[in-house]
């Protein structure tokens, strides 16, 4: 078993021009966070384990959509806002055969919530994405090696960026899986490794932002990298 815990203060009055829509001066924004894990090593192959993290946030800051002007300059108020997540994360690892390793996860949102003026929001599935899975596969085949992962999102509501916060939802929903192999050349004193690569190979044009619009993923990529070292 083990265990993290980080306390953080960030950010004054003087720090830079922040203005609130109440008209009353910015707080710093302190976080704390905590992580217990519990792991266990049965075998090679099969090595799971568990996290539990707690995160508080106070005074954090998020623009909003209202603007001011100073010095012929366009300037967006901020609001302030105390949040608490917790969540829990499961992953199971492991070497299978000689050559192989694997790593599976899952990620829980336990509690999403907002608080301002006095109000609380629970934002699981509106800010944020409930569950999220992974899967990862590496081999190594003499000279080469390849790895395929997979990544499952839920879908969630609302973007947030200095234009203000968009709830137009159809955000995240999506699973992508990426590939590459690749291979190391020497010439003399100098490794060249070439890697052919495919992203987002089932060419889902998923969306993770809206600002004034959607952002979509390009959607499938293939392609050829090289690096020298030398």
């Amino acid at each position: 078993m083990n265990g993290r815990y980080y306390k953080g203060k960030q950010g004054t009055v003087g720090d830079f021009d922040m203005r609130l829509e109440e008209g009353t001066a910015p707080h710093p924004e302190n976080q704390e966070r905590i992580e217990i894990s519990v792991s266990a090593d049965y075998a090679s192959y099969f090595r799971p384990s568990l996290t539990w993290y707690d995160i508080d946030i106070k005074n954090k800051k998020s623009s909003t959509s209202n603007t001011y002007d100073l010095n012929g300059s366009t300037y967006y108020y901020y609001s302030e806002s105390d949040e608490l997540r917790r969540g829990i994360e499961v992953m199971i690892q492991g070497v299978l055969f000689k050559n192989t390793s694997y790593k599976a996860s899952w990620t829980h949102t336990l509690d999403n919530e907002s608080r301002s003026a006095g109000v609380t929001t629970d934002t699981i599935g509106i800010s944020n994405p409930e569950d999220l899975y992974t899967f990862a596969l590496t081999h190594k085949w003499h000279d080469y090696k390849a790895n395929v992962s997979i990544r499952k999102v839920d879908e969630w509501q609302n973007s947030s960026s200095p234009a203000g916060t968009a709830q137009y939802g159809g955000l995240g929903g999506y699973t992508r899986i990426d590939a590459n192999i690749s291979r190391d050349f020497v010439f003399n004193n100098i490794i060249l490794n070439a890697t052919l690569f495919g992203r987002n190979i089932g060419n889902d044009h998923y969306s993770t932002r809206y600002v004034t619009g959607y952002y979509p993923d390009r959607g499938r990529t293939i392609g050829i990298e090289l690096s020298f070292v030398y």
